[in-house]
């Protein structure tokens, strides 16, 4: 497996300093204040809180317009060439977002052939490797073109809510993997971040990703995060370490 060198940076995720209020003029801010202090940040991840949903459910391939009136194409111009960020990535989910995808989109009529129906009614990519791969090829083909590159997948040990009693699970975890895995080596030379996936049939099943998080979450609100973090993720990288690099989230340096 291949390490994603971009990673070899410095870099900094949006979560803990905005969560889902994420929008472009903090995003800029955090870049004027990180090149006022001489930080050498090279990576931007834009966390959860970009992405156009509702009802917790996934709503268009765009970010939401209130947050990014300009979208994602000139913030990333304007982090590359004004703040010398030279790397950015977005999060999504496995599932596209943690409810799917609503079934009122455009993204659901113009895909209904690439999603599934799950038992609890939610439309997810769905299970054969041809029908998800169109679904992310799509998605992040869009992606690439307005300057993104690599993501972060959370969300993955779903898989067996999704998909339980219309396919074992391990056969979607593999198929599901690989139809991913195919369209992010396309369009983002496989720089990606596994996240929320260590569930045995995420860890058997990714053909091609380096990189897994490798613990809880961390939540530097709760002292105890930090040292139940560093507990985890020593025990984990015990065994995950055979498979992945080990992402410690975002974690504090």
């Amino acid at each position: 497996k291949r390490y994603p060198k971009i990673l070899d940076y410095f870099g900094w995720c949006s979560w803990d300093a905005f969560y889902r209020d994420v929008n472009e003029s903090d995003l800029i801010q955090k870049a004027e204040e990180f090149r006022d202090k001489g930080l050498p940040v090279r990576w931007f991840l834009i966390d959860d809180g970009w992405l156009d949903v509702r009802d917790n459910r996934l709503w268009s391939f765009s970010a939401d317009r209130r947050k990014f009136p300009r979208g994602l194409g000139p913030l990333i111009d304007t982090l590359r060439e004004k703040y010398g960020i030279s790397w950015i990535g977005v999060w999504h989910t496995f599932a596209g977002y943690w409810d799917g995808i609503h079934p009122d989109s455009d993204v659901a009529k113009v895909f209904r052939n690439e999603l599934h129906l799950t038992g609890s009614g939610c439309l997810v990519p769905g299970f054969q490797v041809e029908q998800n791969f169109r679904f992310w090829h799509n998605w992040h083909s869009k992606l690439q073109k307005e300057g993104v590159d690599f993501v972060k997948v959370d969300g993955q040990s779903a898989i067996s809510n999704f998909f339980w009693g219309a396919i074992t699970i391990g056969a979607a975890a593999r198929s599901g993997h690989q139809g991913l895995e195919a369209s992010v080596g396309l369009h983002f030379q496989d720089n990606m971040i596994n996240c929320m996936g260590m569930a045995n049939e995420n860890i058997w099943s990714r053909p091609v990703s380096a990189l897994s998080r490798n613990s809880d979450d961390f939540v530097p609100s709760g002292e105890i995060s930090f040292a139940e973090h560093a507990l985890q993720n020593a025990y984990n990288s015990f065994y995950h370490s055979q498979f992945y690099w080990g992402d410690w989230d975002m974690f504090w340096t």
